[in-house]
């Protein structure tokens, strides 16, 4: 939580969702959002969060910054690309590592382990 605490006194606009696989529920964190910001909305899917942001974006002529964990940022590219946000394949043959923006934790991802995990 304290970490939302952080993000949400900086930004004045936000669009709040869950990933679709281990998304964290958003309503822990829509009252500290409303408490720092009057723009807050709420999606119910990434694919929805991010047609909203696009759209919002271009209209007000806003930057979009995702926040979340590996898979709601996996999915949010996915569907800002025009892709399906459920079906997320983690393209990336080798190992890798991969650093929480929300923790700042270094964690070692195997693709084989994350796509079986995410299914």
């Amino acid at each position: 939580m304290a970490i939302s605490e952080i993000v949400a006194s900086h930004f004045d606009h936000f669009i709040l969702t869950r990933a679709t696989k281990s998304g964290a529920d958003t309503n822990l964190f829509e009252a500290i959002f409303r408490r720092h910001a009057q723009d807050v909305a709420l999606a119910p899917d990434t694919a929805t969060a991010a047609t909203m942001a696009r759209e919002r974006a271009q209209r007000d002529g806003l930057s979009v910054l995702a926040l979340g964990g590996l898979f709601l940022a996996a999915e949010i590219q996915r569907a800002w690309e025009g892709g399906d946000p459920r079906e997320i394949d983690f393209e990336f043959d080798q190992a890798a590592q991969f650093t929480d923006l929300e923790t700042g934790k270094q964690h070692f991802i195997d693709p084989e382990t994350a796509r079986r995990d995410y299914k």
